[in-house]
């Protein structure tokens, strides 16, 4: 999948769901016909392939973190509203965890 640049494609790349192949022993392989082991082996490629977010301790910090602001964001309050903003070197999943979260809670993002 190349790289999310829109809302339409952050949407999708989180709400994808990839899902690994069963794992066949190599004489059920063997059994297969020339078409079933070509779609066979197109679900591994893929499954190999695939773009995965991979739960990391910075992910788990940001989604801790977020959790909570938003728990503050939603409190009543008697001053002006509240906003978030991430910030992290490249890499460590701040749009991932942020179009998740928006997602997730049916706020609707980029107003």
């Amino acid at each position: 999948m190349p790289v999310p640049d829109s809302l339409t494609a952050w949407r999708e790349f989180v709400a994808r769901r990839n899902v690994e192949p069963e794992q066949l022993s190599r004489e059920k392989i063997a059994a297969l016909s020339a078409e079933d082991k070509a779609a066979y082996d197109k679900s591994r490629f893929a499954w190999i392939g695939a773009d995965v977010v991979i739960e990391t301790k910075d992910l788990a910090s940001i989604e801790r973190q977020v959790h909570i602001i938003r728990a503050r964001l939603a409190a009543r309050r008697s001053t002006a509203g509240r906003t978030l903003a991430l910030s992290g070197r490249a890499g460590v999943g701040k749009s991932t965890i942020a179009m998740g979260q928006v997602l997730g809670s049916g706020v609707p993002p980029f107003r």
